[in-house]
């Protein structure tokens, strides 16, 4: 199993945390979105993920492509040490959260869409800030307030052994 990564890649990550979490054995092969026009450009890579994007995790059943499809492909084909708690409830809830970060937020903050904010648009630093940051602060109080609503639920099974870890208090968000 590879994973085809960034290391700046909030996507790349939230896939990375899942292997770990899950000890699930894996090679890492770094995709440098900068150097050179971006090497997940590069045609090499694009015939592995015809989107150009990273993550992507390439299996002995083929190649998955974007973060959360990726994370539910692992959880799966490996249920040891699960990552959604047990009942359809609180795994809706926590799916909601992660579609909020990867849907809501990432977009906005993707270097694709600062990269034609700049290079189509004229934006300077400025602009772009003053288009993204408004709405994260706004989708990020709305992170807050739904994990204060959840406070004493974890966001693991509470057999995860790292589900203490990530336990979350009203007065932490």
């Amino acid at each position: 199993m590879k994973l085809y990564s960034y290391f700046r890649s909030s996507a790349s990550y939230r896939v990375r945390i899942a292997l770990n979490l899950k000890k699930i054995p894996h090679e890492t092969d770094f995709v440098h979105l900068l150097k050179n026009g971006g090497e997940q450009r590069s045609a090499a890579y694009a015939a592995l993920n015809p989107q150009k994007l990273v993550p992507a995790l390439a299996t002995e059943e083929g190649v998955f492509t974007q973060s959360l499809a990726i994370i539910e492909y692992l959880e799966e084909t490996h249920p040891e040490m699960p990552l959604l708690p047990a009942t359809a409830a609180e795994r809706a809830r926590v799916r909601a959260i992660a579609q909020l970060m990867a849907c809501d937020i990432h977009p906005l903050n993707n270097l694709r869409v600062l990269q034609y904010l700049q290079n189509h648009l004229q934006a300077d630093e400025a602009a772009k800030k003053r288009l993204v940051c408004p709405l994260d602060q706004r989708r990020l109080r709305c992170i807050g307030t739904t994990l204060a609503i959840a406070a004493n639920r974890p966001l693991l099974p509470r057999r995860h052994p790292h589900a203490g870890r990530l336990l979350l208090s009203a007065a932490s968000v």
